[in-house]
């Protein structure tokens, strides 16, 4: 898989490349931007932009995959990206084994982001909502091991996490998650996380 990165420092650069060997990356101007192939994955260096690039960047999301990596992450700043269509949001500087999964959630169309911004889109969209949806998700048939899985969604956690903080593997957390879906009756895991009992 192609790679675009984009960032004014070296060193990041090299960086990101090392860590993202087992794909294509490809270092590129700002005036290369407009004329990658869609869908193209880009990862922007947040700090190497001005005020018109990012403007520029939050127009371009629709069409192409963007993951912002930053000097500061702040939860404020993560949650307007994430709602404007970018990717993924992350430090600069994470660490080299971790950035290849924020690629894989990113290309199987998931938004990777930290618990706490994800939350906070969450908590928005539901400050958002009526009070009374008149939609309830009954959990009461869920197996013990389910029901685990059930709360680490609560907390907005994704498939990898919710593996690692259960010590399951991702397929067996996708196997208990359509199971929950199933049993519950909610179309999709947003609705459950939304108008499930907490």
């Amino acid at each position: 898989m192609e790679l675009a990165l984009y960032a004014q420092n070296a060193g990041l650069l090299d960086r990101w490349s090392r860590s993202l060997s087992q794909h294509q990356c490809q270092a590129i101007n700002w005036s290369q931007i407009e004329s990658l192939p869609a869908m193209e994955p880009l990862l922007i260096h947040w700090q190497s932009l001005s005020a018109a690039q990012r403007d520029q960047i939050s127009k371009m999301t629709p069409e192409r995959a963007v993951i912002v990596l930053t000097d500061t992450p702040e939860v404020e700043e993560g949650r307007r990206l994430i709602l404007a269509g970018i990717r993924g949001y992350a430090n600069s500087f994470i660490h080299e084994t971790l950035l290849p999964e924020v690629m894989a959630e990113v290309q199987r169309g998931n938004i990777w982001a930290v618990p706490e911004i994800l939350q906070a889109i969450l908590r928005n969209f539901l400050q958002s909502q009526p009070q009374s949806t008149g939609v309830d998700y009954d959990i009461s048939q869920l197996s013990d091991r389910e029901s685990e899985v059930y709360h680490e969604l609560m907390k907005g956690a994704s498939n990898k996490e919710i593996a690692r903080n259960l010590s399951i593997t991702e397929r067996t957390v996708k196997a208990h998650v359509a199971a929950i879906l199933r049993k519950t009756g909610a179309p999709d895991r947003v609705h459950l996380i939304v108008h499930g009992v907490s």
